[in-house]
């Protein structure tokens, strides 16, 4: 299947919306994912082992502050409820996810410092773990096949690009 994220259909809320391509052709009807205010972009898509989605984005909330937040797809087609992986109301900067081979989400972020955080599979979060005090905007992160993870962030304060690679 073909799994789409996208926002615009709510005015004047954009909200996180999704449809998935079944192999035989036909599209899902439109599923919203999470209610929220503001403009909803940034949209980081994956796709688990078992085939399940999960989201994470950039989302406006009710005091006009945008934070990073993450879903995940159920087996019944519904989503969960959105977890706010900023923290705190915040303009976050800049977000990455993957998915490993045993399921686990990981999130590179930059919001008052570079961060990582990792999901286990069985739906918890593990603590946020601070990796450079930097003001990075851009991060990128990817996953090889022995499910290291490559994280890249800017650290503009040096004007340096900095990059790290997870022991496993």
């Amino acid at each position: 299947a073909v799994k789409v994220v996208f926002s615009g259909i709510g005015y004047p809320y954009n909200d996180a919306y999704f449809s998935e391509r079944q192999p035989a052709g036909g599209w899902s009807p439109i599923r919203i994912i999470a209610v929220t205010y503001g403009i909803d972009d940034h949209f980081r898509l994956e796709t688990d082992p078992s085939g399940l989605a999960h989201l994470l984005w950039n989302g406006g909330d009710i005091s006009g502050y945008a934070d990073f937040l993450y879903a995940t797809e159920r087996a019944d087609g519904s989503w969960t409820e959105p977890v706010n992986l900023s923290q705190y109301h915040s303009h976050p900067g800049d977000a990455d996810m993957v998915v490993d081979s045993q399921g686990a989400v990981h999130v590179l972020g930059s919001t008052d410092g570079i961060f990582y955080q990792m999901r286990v599979p069985e739906g918890s979060w593990n603590a946020r773990v601070r990796l450079a005090a930097a003001d990075g905007g851009g991060v990128s992160l990817a996953i090889d096949d022995q499910n290291r993870l490559h994280g890249v962030w800017g650290d503009r304060p040096l004007n340096q690009v900095r990059y790290a690679m997870s022991a496993n």
